[in-house]
């Protein structure tokens, strides 16, 4: 039986009226039959639903390769007698000195250390401080006028660099925490330093080299400059051959191509062809031009490109798998409803238009 009072009791609880309520009603059921009449027009035909099926069903796998010019330039081949050869020529040199002009920032060089150290981890507690430091305080004594190597060795328990006798190679400013580089950048080379504190515990440093920061001279890194205008040359003439090979169709030259470039081969396992993006490839272009190859085209006819990525994609091989996808027609439908009823939202949006009563604001007069 209908309880009125307890129905007015409710609707005082959560601020509204009977009015409001009621048309909250009437609106949630006009929503309703407008998603049921959307539905309805949305139902797929029985040659979708089998296109889209088929589709779920063929199953794929490619052989791509993805590279870029900057990664390949730096790893190509150049030999000392090609460097020495194509900077005895007047033009190239030129274009040497020319490349050293136009990128100079690569050509600076921040400060750097080569250190060796021994590390006493501390707990960071009163007393494992006071333990850490009696220890290295110890170990310097020795290292003083010891193998500072053997030692770090014996020692250390910094596990990175123990193995090495404490050596750290050389390291730019920014490199290690403030108190170690503090400490290695200002003390004398082939000295021990007093204790140095870090949160990692308590360091002695010997540095062994620095290198001073500043601009390189062209001298000093012209046969690097030279080492790229070479590969990049290289680069742009192998990729050349490579779209002509893919256009062509010659599985052999790209194969070749892609071995000259010093690139390898990836797959891409089996997927659907119902995925919006092929996996691993990461590329919506790529993933475009994977689903036009097949068996009977195997190689995409060209190179393709997304940002600074170049992809070669070849077709490995197909099955089917039936079954493995249910309810199409339901989830086809379902998507079909939610993009017109959002599709209509959207036209109704820009049909409409808002007028604001600037006299009941200036009245203040706003409820």
């Amino acid at each position: 039986r209908f309880q009125r009072e307890l129905y007015y009791q409710l609707l005082q609880a959560n601020h509204l009226t009977p009015a409001g309520f009621e048309e909250k009603l009437r609106k949630e059921k006009r929503t309703g039959r407008v998603r049921e009449l959307l539905q309805i027009g949305a139902e797929p035909l029985q040659f979708e639903i089998d296109k889209l099926k088929a589709l779920h069903e063929k199953q794929t796998n490619l052989n791509f390769a993805k590279f870029d010019k900057e990664s390949v330039v730096k790893t190509m081949a150049v030999s000392d007698a090609e460097i020495k050869a194509q900077l005895a020529n007047a033009d190239f040199a030129k274009r040497a000195e020319a490349y050293y002009k136009d990128n100079q920032f690569q050509f600076n060089v921040e400060p750097q250390a080569h250190a060796m150290h021994i590390l006493i981890k501390s707990d960071g507690t009163p007393t494992g401080d006071a333990a850490a430091l009696t220890k290295i305080k110890d170990i310097r004594a020795k290292a003083i006028k010891g193998d500072f190597q053997k030692l770090a060795k014996e020692f250390s328990e910094d596990v990175g660099s123990k193995a090495k006798g404490g050596d750290l190679g050389f390291f730019k400013k920014g490199q290690m925490v403030p108190e170690f580089e503090k400490a290695a950048f200002s003390q004398k080379l082939n000295e021990v330093s007093e204790p140095v504190k870090t949160q990692f515990g308590y360091h002695i440093i010997k540095v062994v080299e620095r290198k001073d920061g500043g601009q390189k001279k062209f001298e000093e890194v012209k046969n690097d400059i030279a080492k790229t205008l070479i590969a990049t040359e290289l680069y742009d003439g192998e990729v050349k051959k490579l779209d002509e090979a893919l256009a062509k169709g010659d599985s052999s030259a790209v194969d070749a191509g892609i071995k000259k470039l010093g690139v390898k081969w990836d797959e891409t396992g089996f997927f659907d062809g119902a995925a919006d993006v092929v996996p691993k490839l990461n590329s919506q272009e790529a993933s475009t031009a994977a689903f036009s190859v097949s068996q009977a085209h195997p190689l995409f006819p060209s190179l393709v490109k997304d940002s600074g990525a170049r992809y070669v994609i070849k077709w490995k091989a197909s099955k089917a798998e039936a079954g493995t996808v249910k309810n199409l027609s339901e989830s086809l439908e379902r998507e079909r409803s939610y993009d017109l009823m959002n599709s209509w939202i959207e036209q109704i949006r820009k049909s409409m238009s808002v007028e604001r009563n600037t006299a009941v604001l200036a009245n203040g007069n706003g409820n």
